[in-house]
């Protein structure tokens, strides 16, 4: 679990938690990294500087800095002009533009998947056949060719194509308006009866704003609430009743990374593991107690199907390109993660 990301602080500084508390420690970041943090302005910039005391080489790069940036013309124009080394979550629609004036586009999907997680205390997302029925409404497909331009893959699954537990052949439910209309009328459902809000960040309203209007062609209709991330993310642990669905976007490589959706995004929304199929539960502990690796991508599949058919989660896309450098950029490389190394990165003169 350690490598693969930043929801598992296993490792601190123990000096660091006695000098600031558990409340203090994540705007107190100390390590033992290449790089060691000086400074961070909330919604401007967080600065690192070269660790001159770290056991391993040097990093090349005296300084980073990372920069939010939400607009999108002024994230390319920032990157065009060369304020900017490298930009992530790159608007599809300036992929090819920068590809041709001889900006590096890195071709790795990570182990970023965008979906979408229920709040089980909405009295909707309690049902299964209208869980069931918002799965099939989405054409993620052509969210995929339209909005991503093709630089992404539409997800059936919470696991990532880069999971050991993996299977193309392992989907939720295939788009199908028709089946997903019949779901609710058999549910007992009228037009216009089911109604809802998702509450998303910024970045990504344009997708919440596609499966709007998905939805509406099914007779749901569905609320938007946009805020910028900082607001969006106070918001998670408090929902409104009429909130059934939030926007994130993450991921592990690691089929573990069923357990720990399940638990952040079912138990922890609503207490969902009294709503969605009791097996699940089960089949995930079952699964992570497996000391065999084959005998655990079994069992993980077994309950990543349970999930799927339940529509416990309501995968999206997993984007294909998340990173373009400038053309100074030398040693940059993305792995299939949701982690890069910048240490081994320079500049060219």
């Amino acid at each position: 679990m350690l490598p693969q990301g930043n929801f598992v602080s296993g490792v601190f500084s123990p000096a660091a938690l006695r000098k600031y508390g558990q409340d203090g420690l994540a705007e107190h970041p100390t390590g033992t990294g290449p790089y060691r943090f000086v400074s961070r302005v909330r919604n401007e910039k967080t600065e690192l500087v070269r660790n001159e005391g770290y056991w391993g080489a040097q990093p090349y790069l005296d300084k980073l800095i990372f920069r939010p940036i939400n607009d999108d013309a002024t994230r390319l124009s920032a990157l065009r002009s060369g304020q900017l080394d490298i930009l992530s979550k790159i608007p599809a629609d300036g992929v090819e533009g920068l590809r041709k004036s001889g900006f590096t586009i890195h071709d790795s999907p990570g182990a970023n998947q965008l979906f979408l997680s229920w709040y089980f205390g909405n009295r909707f997302a309690k049902d299964k056949a209208v869980r069931q029925a918002f799965v099939k409404a989405i054409d993620r497909e052509g969210l995929v060719k339209s909005l991503y331009k093709g630089l992404a893959f539409p997800s059936y699954s919470i696991f990532n194509w880069g999971s050991t537990a993996y299977d193309p052949a392992q989907k939720d439910f295939t788009y199908d308006p028709a089946g997903a209309r019949k779901l609710l009328a058999d549910a007992g459902y009228k037009d216009g009866e089911i109604e809802f809000s998702i509450i998303t960040y910024t970045l990504q309203q344009p997708v919440i704003e596609w499966i709007q209007r998905d939805l509406a062609k099914v007779g749901i209709k569905i609320n938007i609430i946009s805020l910028e991330w900082l607001t969006y993310a106070s918001k998670l642990a408090t929902p409104a009743p009429e909130t059934a669905l939030f926007t994130m976007e993450w991921g592990f490589i690691t089929p573990y990374w069923l357990k720990l959706a399940y638990q952040t995004y079912i138990v922890t929304r609503g207490s969902g593991e009294k709503v969605v199929d009791p097996a699940l539960g089960p089949a995930v502990e079952k699964a992570a107690a497996q000391t065999s690796e084959a005998q655990a991508i079994v069992e993980w599949k077994k309950a990543n199907l349970i999930a799927q058919r339940d529509a416990a989660f309501v995968p999206l896309l997993s984007p294909t390109v998340n990173f373009i450098s400038g053309k100074k950029v030398q040693g940059f490389n993305v792995p299939l993660q949701n982690f890069y190394d910048l240490s081994k990165v320079w500049l060219e003169k």
